[in-house]
């Protein structure tokens, strides 16, 4: 009878006690849902979610417990995209709106996207690239 109470509190413990996940890399997949419908991936201070529609292009930054960030202006963040058709890399002008950065492209061939961030609240830095596949020759 002791051994049974004693496995059962046991069992008790282990289930009241925290779950800590150890974060996942920004190469790792994520089990986390985006909120806009694009993809996200991990960084140092939290999250990053891109959105890819028609020749706009979306940029959102969460922190660790995936709360959109405010204060936008604490962040530098230079993206540069890689058409389907072209080697050359070309740096989007973002703007901040909506919670986030938006630029419009001049076609929807983007299939490569390389995002430079810095947080300047607390100095770090980081680098994510996304990629679109199934996106073929506009030409």
């Amino acid at each position: 009878m002791k051994l049974i109470l004693a496995a059962l509190a046991i069992t008790i413990c282990a289930y009241q006690a925290p779950a800590y996940a150890i974060p996942a890399t920004s190469d790792e997949k994520l089990e986390i849902k985006p909120m806009n419908g694009g993809k996200i991936k991990a960084m140092n201070d939290g999250y990053i979610e891109v959105v890819n529609r028609q020749n706009v292009i979306k940029i959102f930054i969460y922190d660790k417990d995936l709360k959109l960030e405010k204060e936008l202006r604490d962040f530098s963040v230079v993206a540069e995209i890689q058409r389907a058709y072209s080697k050359n890399h070309e740096t989007l002008d973002l703007k901040t709106t909506g919670g986030g950065f938006v630029a419009t492209t001049k076609d929807s061939s983007v299939q490569y996207l390389d995002i430079g961030i810095a947080n300047r609240r607390n100095g770090s830095a980081d680098r994510v690239s996304f990629d679109f596949p199934g996106i073929t020759n506009a030409n």
